[in-house]
C-alpha cells in the first residue's frame, strides 16, 4: 500500500514537471521509481514522500553500496533525489554526499606527454596524415578520414561541409602556413581528387593504420589531438587580437559549441 502511494504521488508530480531535456526527464523517472523499489526491497517504505527521513536515505545508500553500485552512480541518484525533495518542499538535513560518506575515489587521469617532434617518429603515411590534420587544421579524426580533395580543399582554406562535420555545420579553416600546404599535398598524393582516405583504402584499413601507429608510439588511440591546434592558434592570434576575438576565431574554425570545450583544449596538458 505504501509503495503504491509513493508511486502515485511521484507520478502526479512528474506529470507536471517538464524541467530538463527529454533524456533528463526519463532519467529522473527511472531513478525515483528505482528508489521506491529499493525502499520496498529493504522494507523501509515511508507512508508518503514528506515522511521520508535521513534514516531512510542512509539505509537506501547502504543498500546501494552493498549492491556494488559505484560511488559516482550513487552520487547521481542522490542528486536526482535531492532535487525532487527540493521541488516538493521537503527538507532533510544531513543527506549530502559528505554526511552520507559517499566518496568517489577516482584515480587522477594519466597525463600523456606529446613530444614536440612526435611527427618525426611516425612511419605510416596514413596515420601521419590523420594526425597532421588534427594538429594543423583542428579537424576531428572522422573529418580527416572523410576529406575529399575536389570538394573540401579550396584555394585558401579547407571547407568542412556539414556532411562530414562532426557537429553537422559548415565551417572554413584558413590555410595560413607552408606546413598546412604540405599536409594537403600529402593528401593529394595518397588519394584521388574525388576520393577520401576511407574511400581510397577502406575505413577499417585507415583506422587500423592509425591505431597501430599510435600504439607503437605509446599514444592513446581514443584521444583527440586537435587540442594542439587550438593551443597553437591561440598563441599565434593572441598577440594581435583581443582575447574574445581570439577565442571566437578558434571556436569558429574548430566548430566548438561551448567555451568550456575551448577552455579544456587550451588547458590540456601536452
Amino acid at each position: 500500500m505504501r509503495k503504491s502511494q509513493l508511486r502515485q504521488q511521484l507520478d502526479n508530480h512528474l506529470r507536471h514537471d517538464h524541467t530538463g531535456s527529454f533524456r533528463a526527464r526519463k532519467h529522473r523517472y527511472f531513478v525515483l521509481h528505482k528508489i521506491i523499489r529499493d525502499l520496498y526491497h529493504i522494507e523501509c517504505v515511508p507512508g508518503k514522500w514528506h515522511a521520508l527521513t535521513s534514516e531512510h536515505i542512509q539505509q537506501l545508500v547502504a543498500h546501494w553500496e552493498k549492491s556494488k553500485l559505484r560511488p559516482s552512480t550513487i552520487m547521481k541518484y542522490m542528486t536526482v533525489l535531492r532535487q525532487f525533495l527540493q521541488k516538493i518542499d521537503h527538507t532533510i538535513d544531513g543527506i549530502d554526499n559528505q554526511n552520507l560518506h559517499i566518496i568517489n575515489r577516482q584515480s587522477p587521469p594519466k597525463t600523456i606527454k606529446v613530444p614536440p617532434n612526435i611527427l618525426e617518429q611516425f612511419s605510416n603515411p596514413i596515420a601521419t596524415l590523420l594526425f597532421q590534420f588534427q594538429i594543423d587544421f583542428g579537424l576531428t579524426l572522422s573529418e580527416a578520414m572523410r576529406l575529399t580533395p575536389n570538394i573540401h580543399i579550396q584555394q585558401n582554406h579547407i571547407w568542412i561541409t556539414r556532411e562530414i562535420a562532426t557537429n553537422s555545420q559548415d565551417r572554413l579553416i584558413p590555410i595560413r602556413h607552408e606546413a598546412q600546404i604540405q599536409v594537403i599535398n600529402s593528401l593529394l598524393t595518397l588519394c584521388k581528387q574525388n576520393q577520401s582516405l576511407t574511400a581510397t583504402f577502406g575505413y577499417h584499413h585507415v583506422r587500423c593504420d592509425y591505431s597501430t601507429q599510435l600504439k607503437s608510439l605509446g599514444l592513446p588511440t581514443a584521444k583527440a589531438y586537435r587540442y594542439l591546434y587550438a593551443k597553437r592558434l591561440h598563441q599565434e592570434l593572441s598577440p594581435t587580437l583581443p582575447n574574445y576575438l581570439t577565442n571566437q576565431t578558434i571556436m569558429r574554425e574548430m566548430g566548438l559549441q561551448t567555451r568550456m570545450t575551448l577552455w579544456r583544449y587550451l588547458n590540456e596538458q601536452n
